[in-house]
């Protein structure tokens, strides 16, 4: 596939040096470009794994090139492609999934409101995929859950008002995949969801990592698992055609009862969903900054594998202690395995 690869470069190039035609109008490069984007999905979907600047999704490269070639460059760079995808021979046992890198990238300190003192937040990250891993049942901690810690100091300590945090890559970053089956690219989704602390006196840095995180993290598996389950019962319903009963498609209803389900709980007095008893006013208890929930379907991260998100927090939103925003990314890349 190499050698047929170089020899249609150089066609196009020879093509383009030594044609006189005129180059290609608006019209004509517009029906280029979307077949160009057309047949790098064919490639995509065969599992082809033909590379280079000829074979990629973005509409606009494919129709700014265009308009600077003569015609038949253009052309011949169609006919190209179509003879590579026609010469190709998809792996029959090759496995269609989204390799998907999810990054809590840093967080804003706008005012840390502690007055002459500065700010010692922490990170509760659980990261989450909805693929064939997540139907199979058992133990999701490691199959289609992550979650890599909790404990003080987890992003460091002592910032103040413009300070930037950076998050480490241990706690911040998952590498995963989402793996075809069952369920449609539409319905098969990543997510992270993130609660910011900052601390206090109460708990202790012992007990936040030996039992209130993995306690907060079980809690949020079983809301997981419920939104998942309640979900897809609704949306196949009666008729199993995946409209639902009120028409919402799966990966809509998913993130709606995740949604639902992560405000049912940090509705709950925040000592309660701490798993911290009732203490005397006068002792310190942590503080809730804020929660975020984010999630992007494997349709949404093929048509846009690069996503930069963020969340605000502030007196507004509920902090009590505190005004920050967290930044991040997700990237992503369809494979055949």
């Amino acid at each position: 596939m190499g050698k047929k690869l170089l020899f249609t470069y150089v066609c196009i190039i020879v093509l383009y040096c030594c044609n006189s035609a005129y180059a290609a109008d608006d019209i004509q490069c517009t029906i280029y470009a979307k077949k160009a984007v057309e047949q790098n999905e064919e490639n995509k979907k065969k599992g082809c794994n033909l590379s280079g600047p000829m074979w990629n999704s973005n509409y606009e490269y494919h129709a700014k090139w265009c308009l600077n070639v003569p015609l038949n460059a253009a052309d011949n760079g169609t006919v190209a492609r179509a003879k590579m995808l026609m010469d190709c021979k998809a792996d029959p046992k090759c496995t269609m999934q989204l390799d998907t890198i999810v990054e809590l990238k840093e967080i804003k300190v706008i005012d840390e409101a502690d007055g002459s003192g500065n700010a010692e937040p922490y990170l509760w990250p659980v990261y989450f995929k909805i693929d064939i891993t997540s139907l199979a049942g058992g133990n999701p901690i490691g199959k289609w859950v992550y979650a890599p810690g909790g404990s003080h100091g987890n992003i460091g300590n002592d910032w103040d008002a413009g300070d930037i945090i950076p998050i480490k890559w241990n706690i911040g970053m998952w590498n995963t995949f989402v793996r075809s089956g069952l369920l449609s690219k539409k319905n098969q989704m990543v997510g992270v969801i993130v609660v910011l602390l900052e601390e206090d006196d109460v708990p202790s840095s012992s007990s936040i990592s030996s039992e209130k995180y993995p306690k907060y993290v079980n809690k949020i598996v079983e809301r997981l698992k419920k939104g998942i389950e309640d979900a897809i019962k609704s949306a196949f319903g009666p008729k199993g055609d995946g409209s639902g009963f009120s028409g919402m498609p799966l990966a809509s209803k998913i993130e709606a009862q995740i949604q639902e389900e992560m405000k049912d709980a940090l509705s709950e007095p925040w000592w309660t969903w701490l798993g911290t008893p009732l203490v005397p006013a006068f002792i310190n208890i942590d503080d809730f900054i804020g929660a975020g929930v984010f999630m992007w379907t494997w349709e949404d991260l093929e048509k846009n594998p690069h996503k930069e998100f963020s969340k605000a927090w502030n007196d507004a939103t509920g902090s009590e202690d505190g005004d920050f925003t967290l930044y991040g990314n997700v990237r992503a890349k369809t494979v055949c395995k």
